[in-house]
């Protein structure tokens, strides 16, 4: 809940590591700080949230995926990042080398 009323306040938006960095790791340090009175559910959210999901769109999503964050945060809707490999290890997506093809004559 606390993390969906982040969201919704705009306070800090799910484009500010893009558009305003030095905002984002300000807000990075003072949750840090607050992370033992806020639990420490919500700092593992906040950084899913923030880091590892929206993160991940901004790098690579395309102009309608990235546009889609907004509406994303005005609904409170979270987001999500999943990796799975072995040996990637769960701190660095950096190592990981299984790719993904695209087959269009199947559907998923």
């Amino acid at each position: 809940e606390q993390l969906r009323k982040l969201l919704q306040s705009r306070l800090l938006t799910l484009t500010d590591l893009r558009d305003n960095p030095e905002k984002f790791f300000l807000a990075h340090r003072l949750l840090a700080e607050r992370a033992p009175v806020l639990g420490p559910g919500f700092w593992i959210r906040f950084t899913v949230q923030y880091n590892l999901f929206a993160g991940t769109v901004l790098a690579i999503g395309d102009d309608e995926q990235v546009a889609q964050l907004a509406e994303m945060q005005a609904g409170g809707l979270l987001g999500c990042f999943a990796l799975t490999e072995k040996l990637a290890g769960v701190s660095s997506g950096m190592v990981v080398q299984t790719t993904a093809t695209y087959d269009a004559g199947k559907d998923c």
